[in-house]
């Protein structure tokens, strides 16, 4: 669905990683470049062209949100947060290269990230990108503690958990973006919902994969949520009625991008990408 933004950022990201021979930088290397959709860095693209702004701009922050991202995922694989052998279909960093250096590698992508964003965005633009990124960073640290402390009892609290582990990054990568293309902050704030709206269907699907799936297709074990206890949309609602809850969000999503018309088409295809996946 990305093919030609993921080319675009993985360009980029190769530029920005550091190119020496340390465990610490293979080992950054190894899970940025272990198969991910690049989901939200394409999502930037695509919001940028959208509103006609300049790919260049937006290109250093669209990298650093991905090495947040995969921050956020190797210290979620640890042995003291999910204790996942498997992501994408490979080791996981800490399988890879031992626990203390997968630690040190998520830590060492979040600073380059900033580091990125300093040195290369617009430097009108550059402090508010930090403090959104930075802001949404803190929620994903809040959801996690959440779930770990004791995860959700009812699908409200689920929801709030979501909207801070995972829709807050993607809510933060659309707003971003349009920050950085100059939009209106009308246009600033439909965005930001919409981005909320995905993130939460694209983690209801995650969770739909993890309990229906198979870790041939998924690429990681699945049942890792019902083996860890966690609260889960399909644990209460069932796999039909997650599904449709999935779509709603979906559809919440579309319906933010209406002012756009139709230059907001591949924004309107991605709103479905999560829903697509349980197909």
């Amino acid at each position: 669905m990305f093919a030609d933004e993921i080319k675009i950022v993985d360009r980029a990201l190769k530029k920005y990683l550091p190119k020496d021979n340390s465990v610490l930088s293979k080992a950054m290397r190894y899970s940025i470049f272990a198969g991910g959709k690049r989901f939200r860095p394409s999502l930037m693209l695509l919001t940028t062209k959208m509103l006609r702004g300049k790919i260049a701009d937006v290109l250093p922050a669209a990298c650093s949100v991905e090495m947040i991202h995969t921050f956020t995922l190797i210290h979620d694989d640890l042995p003291c947060m999910d204790n996942s052998d498997l992501r994408r279909g490979k080791p996981t960093c800490h399988k890879k290269y031992g626990e203390a250096i997968a630690l040190l590698a998520g830590d060492g992508l979040n600073t380059l990230a900033f580091k990125i964003i300093s040195d290369n965005c617009p430097p009108k633009r550059s402090v508010e990108v930090v403090s959104e990124l930075s802001a949404a960073l803190l929620e994903v640290v809040e959801g996690q503690v959440l779930d770990l402390e004791a995860g959700a009892g009812s699908v409200s609290q689920l929801k709030k958990i979501h909207l801070k582990k995972t829709a807050s990054l993607i809510r933060a990568s659309v707003k971003i973006a349009a920050i950085l293309a100059n939009a209106k902050r009308k246009e600033i704030n439909s965005l930001s919902k919409y981005g909320e709206e995905m993130g939460l269907a694209f983690q209801i699907a995650d969770d739909i994969l993890d309990f229906a799936s198979t870790p041939e297709i998924l690429g990681k074990p699945t049942g890792s949520d019902s083996e860890n206890q966690k609260s889960t949309y399909p644990l209460f609602l069932g796999v039909d009625e997650a599904k449709k809850l999935s779509q709603v969000h979906c559809k919440r999503a579309a319906a933010l991008l209406k002012q756009f018309g139709r230059k907001a088409e591949r924004l309107r295809e991605t709103a479905y990408f999560s829903v697509r996946r349980l197909i």
